[in-house]
């Protein structure tokens, strides 16, 4: 499990869209990863390549002694809405969340993406099946953007995306 692999960058009059659900009990999800809502309206994780979610978990779901905050307790996770823009460093074109490269260009820019979970760490992928994001942008390291036409070269460091 990684920490941070989907992280808002951006969002509509610099608001962060936020909700709040109760969490199912034993969940391990950390902060940055995608989650969902089960049968019993819980807050779990979700698994790879999800028909849906509910948002980006904001923080972890257990202290940093792994003890469960889920009991009853609320868990904040950032929404869905197409207005907020997420960034990840994990970018996978191939339908198995391997990372392809370690840097990647702006031709990715309006590709569908998906979630794909692989040995615990979270992908955005180009050929997942459930294509739930969009990408909208494509940074370099030092946070330029390679879509604008000022930059003129540079590598893909972070991918920016919103749901749709």
């Amino acid at each position: 499990m990684a920490q941070h692999d989907f992280m808002p960058y951006r969002a509509p009059n610099g608001a962060t869209e936020t909700l709040s659900f109760r969490s199912s009990t034993g969940q391990t999800f950390l902060a940055g990863e995608p989650v969902i809502i089960n049968a019993a309206g819980r807050l779990i994780e979700a698994g790879s390549d999800p028909a849906s979610v509910a948002g980006i978990a904001a923080h972890r779901s257990t202290d940093v002694d792994g003890n469960d905050f889920a009991s009853n307790s609320r868990m904040t996770v950032y929404g869905t809405s197409p207005s907020q823009i997420y960034k990840t460093r994990r970018l996978s074109i191939n339908g198995n969340g391997v990372l392809t490269a370690t840097s990647f260009s702006a031709d990715r820019l309006g590709e569908p993406a998906g979630f794909i979970l692989n040995s615990g760490v979270w992908f955005l992928d180009t050929a997942s099946g459930n294509l739930l994001t969009t990408i909208v942008g494509i940074m370099d390291q030092n946070g330029r953007n390679l879509t604008d036409p000022n930059v003129l070269s540079g590598d893909g460091f972070w991918a920016l995306f919103h749901f749709v």
